[in-house]
């Protein structure tokens, strides 16, 4: 215990004394100390935004995933019935192939931490032209026309879309794909009001009828608009509420690492969760008392700011003796 104690204090002895004959005003070098300082008083706020954003991603991927398997043995059960390979099932075989290539290229940059908010946009953008497209090209399969491209519950494929896109905790995203998903329905719109599609009666094969109407569409343009609206104000709050857990999380490192330099992990522990008695308690303990050789004089020398790094780097080093003994 002794000579460890002493080789701590001669390594605080060699750094003060290094850092002393370095700087000019006989100070010690800020960048030096602060980032000693990080090592003491980690923070957690930046690993533990990244590993919540790589998860959320990381589900998102599976989503997709699983919507392209299902699509998948839709286009391959239609072939198989019609015999034949339409525009509209080549169209949803290279859609699907160009999704699973991204979300094997994400998945493959997420397994090695890297994480990039413009690569959440780029999904945003396959995830929405994927159905656009599927609906587009529908128009080409047997028995269907452009009036069919937005029937009855179409543009409802959309909504998933924008509901995982909260896992991304990021509400601008959020809005953005609400607003990418308007847009790209309304082109449809357009594009059938174009070619005279609307008030044509669709009849389903079970006999229902059904026609499509411009103000009915419009309504349906507008909800997805207003769901990417809603979906921005649901993740601003959540990010809030994160980022009240993170900075509540950071004093409470603040808290550990600055009542650990007088007292062990445990009585921490105890502070942070509020169960110390107002009126003590009677415990045996036991109380080191050490002296730093020539304090006084280095303390009459140099700043206090630079004193209280030397007595920070002194604890580091001195509280992990302790403990392990």
């Amino acid at each position: 215990m002794k000579n460890k104690c002493e080789t701590a204090l001669f390594k605080i002895g060699l750094h003060s004394a290094a850092a002393l004959r370095k700087s000019p005003k006989r100070g010690f070098p800020t960048m030096r100390m602060t980032s000693r300082l990080k090592t003491i008083i980690p923070d957690v706020s930046d690993s533990l935004v990244l590993e919540n954003q790589i998860r959320g991603e990381q589900i998102i991927n599976t989503f997709r995933v699983t919507i392209l398997a299902a699509l998948s043995v839709l286009v391959l059960s239609m072939i198989t019935n019609n015999k034949t390979v339409t525009l509209s099932d080549t169209a949803n075989i290279v859609s699907i192939i160009t999704a699973l290539l991204f979300t094997a290229l994400s998945s493959m940059l997420l397994h090695r931490k890297i994480y990039s908010v413009r690569l959440t946009y780029v999904a945003t953008t396959i995830d929405i032209f994927l159905i656009s497209s599927s609906l587009f090209f529908s128009q080409y399969a047997p028995n269907s026309s452009v009036a069919t491209i937005v029937h009855s519950g179409s543009f409802a494929m959309y909504f998933p879309i924008i509901i995982f896109s909260l896992r991304r905790h990021n509400p601008v995203n959020t809005f953005l794909t609400g607003i990418l998903a308007a847009i790209s329905y309304f082109a449809l719109i357009i594009y059938i009001g174009n070619h005279h599609a609307f008030d044509s009666v669709l009849v389903a094969s079970y006999g229902l009828r059904m026609k499509n109407d411009m103000i009915n569409e419009m309504v349906k343009v507008v909800s997805l608009a207003a769901s990417g609206f809603a979906g921005y104000n649901i993740a601003k709050n959540h990010e809030d509420l994160f980022s009240k857990g993170i900075q509540t999380e950071k004093d409470k490192e603040q808290l550990k690492s600055t009542f650990g330099r007088y007292v062990s992990s445990e009585v921490v522990e105890k502070i942070l969760s509020k169960k110390v008695t107002t009126t003590g308690e009677k415990r045996e303990a036991t109380i080191m008392f050490l002296d730093i050789k020539d304090f006084t004089s280095l303390a009459e020398s140099v700043d206090a700011q630079q004193i209280v790094l030397v007595l920070n780097i002194f604890f580091s080093y001195m509280i992990d003796i302790i403990h392990k003994h």
